[in-house]
């Protein structure tokens, strides 16, 4: 009975999905506003705050210490959570601790004679630990992720591992990929009655090719193309932010369940402390993809 309900529950979790059906594609949802309201296609781009859940490449170009908070409720009882810190290392490294958690709350629960057992949560997770170093127009990243997945009582555990390469040698053109899941897995114990099953999930790997063009200094133009070797599978995503004064407008697009999918958001600088401490917001609508709901996501992001 319990393993039935754990399906039920992976199922449910593609809700968050960008590509359905696949182990961890929860997490391709997105960490930050920003991302998300640029359709996840930052690859190249240098993301405050946020950069090594964006790309570890990009931990390179990290000149002072930065912070990123998020924490969204989203429709169906589901929620996002993430925080990231990075701390630069003179002359060419950075150093970056993060954790990203999403789940569900009160999930139905039915056994096969479609008798209720109740309500259930679920959640997965995971902190990572990034390296990034700068070698000039060349950037190198690593992340190292410790995974945590419950559902009900039942919980798996895993190691992650990303790599990231950055190239900046044109002015206002850079190039990004990164392959992520290089390795990664949970490892399974589920009680089903008075037995154990214990089994592995593997990761896919994703390889993400980005693009960040800079038009007329104000535009920003970003393409991003993810692709499953192992499914055969192509994403293809583009954003563009608009800088007019102190606001940031964004517009992403892609083409998840092969149809054209947008998204739009804001971001602006909205504090700044007598000790340097800049604190800017960014907003993100999540306008849904199977009529789940609108749902509106902000982020706090701490810069000095």
């Amino acid at each position: 009975m319990k393993a039935k309900l754990i399906i039920l529950f992976i199922f449910f979790g593609l809700s968050y999905a960008s590509i359905g059906g696949i182990t961890g594609n929860s997490y391709q949802y997105g960490t930050n506003a920003r991302s998300i309201s640029l359709s996840n296609a930052l690859t190249a781009n240098y993301n405050n705050g946020y950069n090594p859940l964006t790309n570890p490449a990009l931990l390179g170009l990290v000149k002072k210490t930065e912070f990123g908070f998020s924490y969204f409720n989203l429709s169906l009882d589901r929620y996002i959570q993430s925080f990231s810190i990075v701390i630069p290392s003179p002359p060419i490294a950075s150093i970056g601790i993060s954790s990203h958690t999403l789940g569900t709350k009160n999930i139905p629960g039915m056994t096969s004679g479609n008798v209720s057992t109740g309500f259930y949560d679920a959640w997965e997770g995971y902190i990572m630990l990034s390296f990034g170093l700068n070698l000039g127009d060349f950037l190198s990243g690593i992340n190292f992720k410790i995974l945590k997945n419950e559902i009900s009582s039942n919980s798996a555990n895993g190691i992650g591992l990303d790599f990231g390469l950055l190239f900046t040698h044109l002015s206002n053109v850079k190039f990004g990929i990164m392959f992520e899941n290089l390795y990664s897995k949970y490892s399974w114990d589920i009680k089903n009655g008075d037995d154990n099953i214990s089994y592995d999930e593997d990761f896919p790997l994703i390889v993400k090719l980005g693009l960040e063009s800079v038009f007329l200094k104000n535009c920003l133009i970003l393409y991003q193309l993810d692709f499953l070797p192992d499914y055969d599978e192509i994403l293809n995503k583009t954003g563009l932010e608009l800088t007019l004064s102190n606001m940031k407008y964004r517009l992403g697009l892609n083409d998840k369940n092969n149809q054209l999918n947008y998204s739009i958001g804001f971001g602006t600088n909205i504090f700044k402390t007598k000790n340097d401490l800049n604190i800017s917001l960014d907003y993100a609508l999540d306008m849904g993809l199977v009529d789940e709901g609108t749902s509106h996501l902000f982020t706090f992001i701490f810069k000095k």
